[in-house]
């Protein structure tokens, strides 16, 4: 046990990973993903990543995914919509579902998750409404 180091100690030392370093870093938000996407941009890696994202297959897959997306949004919005009487309905399921899914792509740095409303959804946004109009 001599060798252990506290998780303190660890997050201070350098470690070299694909010729970068990791450090521990109070003054920059995202230091990280700033200078990945510098890395990406010096090598050329960037533009490619959205250039081969424009191959058929690619394109079919993105459609498939938009409309996938989309159909819950729409089913849960309409029922929404009858439940509340209008009050949230599909128009704010999709404003939602955009921004909530773009600020997480943004933020967590996983664009491919699916951020959409779900039947739990439904069911709070319908009790906690019948509880607002009860009271």
């Amino acid at each position: 046990l001599g060798h252990y180091k506290s998780p303190a100690a660890r997050l201070t030392e350098h470690h070299a990973v694909d010729g970068t370093t990791i450090q521990k870093s109070n003054h920059i938000r995202a230091e990280g993903v700033r200078d990945d996407m510098q890395r990406r941009w010096a090598a050329g890696k960037y533009m490619s990543d959205w250039i081969d994202g424009m191959h058929p297959k690619s394109i079919a897959t993105v459609t498939f995914m938009y409309f996938a997306c989309l159909a819950p949004i729409v089913a849960f919005g309409q029922l929404t919509g009858m439940i509340t009487n209008g009050a949230l309905s599909v128009q704010h399921f999709l404003a939602s579902s955009a921004l909530s899914g773009m600020c997480y792509a943004l933020f967590a740095g996983q664009p491919m998750t699916i951020v959409g409303p779900t039947g739990l959804t439904f069911a709070y946004v319908g009790a906690l409404y019948n509880l607002c109009v009860q009271n």
